[in-house]
């Protein structure tokens, strides 16, 4: 399994997201409207989508074999969720959030980041959290707009 995958290979589906993002919204911006466009526009939602979920794949299989992957991990769901919620699949996109943030009061899986010796986090950590402060703040946007979309 870990001769497979490697915790690159989980960043390059995550960057591949990310750039496949920014090409669809040339697209919508200069495209205009025909069935061509309306199926080139759904296999790029498509391979977006397969690129984020092969990131998150990849990086939980290196987790469980030992790889140090959190930060990774934690951003492709961060993007996932971001792109889900972008296409208002808050649903979706709380599904995504909700594995790296644990809980309605913030609490986090990056709640253990340590700090460097002089007591202070260092660059990897500080960014690690911020990471994850937007995604608790994302999932709250998203269970809001759920709510009220589909009010109880």
């Amino acid at each position: 399994e870990a001769t497979k995958h490697t915790p690159c290979d989980g960043r390059l589906c995550n960057n591949l997201g990310i750039a496949l993002e920014r090409l669809l919204e040339y697209k919508v911006a200069s495209e205009t409207s025909s069935s061509q466009t309306a199926t080139l526009m759904e296999q790029l939602h498509d391979r977006i989508r397969s690129s984020y979920q092969n990131s998150i794949m990849i990086h939980s299989t290196c987790e469980r074999i030992g790889c140090d992957v959190a930060a990774d991990y934690e951003s492709a769901c961060l993007n996932y969720g971001l792109y889900l919620s972008y296409q208002d699949d808050f649903g979706g996109a709380i599904d995504v959030l909700s594995r790296i943030v644990h809980s309605d009061d913030g609490d986090t899986s990056a709640a253990d980041v340590g700090n460097n010796e002089n007591g202070d986090l260092d660059a990897a950590a500080w960014a690690r959290q911020r990471v994850i402060r937007d995604a608790a703040g994302l999932m709250a946007f998203c269970k809001k707009q759920k709510r009220l979309i589909y009010p109880q």
